[in-house]
């Protein structure tokens, strides 16, 4: 084989239609998934199953150029953890707040005797409620503005994984597959000598052998 690999150790995954799945290179079984080099030289069918077996590759998230990018996709799953925990906080927040509402309401609206005092208690009230609907409203942009964020961090996540996410094969596999190429390089190679004529060494020019009478 030759001493420059023709491709690098780092495939990416691709998924085919239904219809077009074919043999597992491992098991046989039919799969619509396809690993695939960034040059696209080598390409195979593999399952699933097989992706998360430690022993058959290894994900990694490198980009276009090889370099390592795993702290940044550490980042963005932070982000997405940092905003997803703000809503849940905000979600409670809020169940908490409007069970806490009704229960004050209830007791209020018990303790009304007599009519000056439900005068006073309707004031007082809407004092109360004006100032509840504003931090309701506040609370509630608060969730919005998070569930915004949370939603932009997801989706840079699931981009950022799309772009930079490859298997490393075992070292076992890799060797298979750069074997299978130069056997095939090879093979092709001799199939075009054959075809040209340049197989086999020139004659031409070559003394004749036959004895001299």
């Amino acid at each position: 084989m030759s001493e420059l690999a023709p491709f690098r150790n780092a495939y990416e995954i691709r998924h085919v239609q239904t219809n077009a799945a074919k043999s597992c290179t491992v098991c046989y079984k039919p799969s619509d998934i396809v690993l695939i080099t960034d040059n696209k030289k080598d390409w195979f069918y593999v399952c699933g199953s097989h992706l998360k077996d430690k022993n058959f590759s290894n994900l990694v998230y490198w980009n276009n150029e090889g370099k390592d990018v795993s702290n940044e996709w550490k980042e963005k799953c932070l982000a997405v953890e940092k905003a997803m925990k703000e809503v849940k906080k905000l979600e409670k927040g809020n169940e908490v707040k409007n069970k806490s509402s009704w229960l004050s309401w209830s007791k209020d609206k018990e303790s009304k005797d007599d009519k000056d005092e439900k005068k006073s208690d309707k004031e007082s009230d809407k004092e109360k409620g004006n100032d509840n609907l504003s931090e309701k409203d506040r609370k509630s942009a608060d969730l919005a503005n998070w569930r915004k964020e949370l939603a932009d961090a997801e989706l840079q996540l699931k981009e950022f994984e799309k772009i930079n996410t490859r298997y490393v094969l075992d070292s076992v596999f890799y060797k298979g597959r750069l074997m299978q190429e130069w056997k095939q390089r090879h093979a092709n190679e001799i199939k075009e000598k054959l075809n040209n004529g340049t197989l086999f060494p020139s004659l031409e020019g070559v003394k004749s052998l036959r004895k001299e009478e």
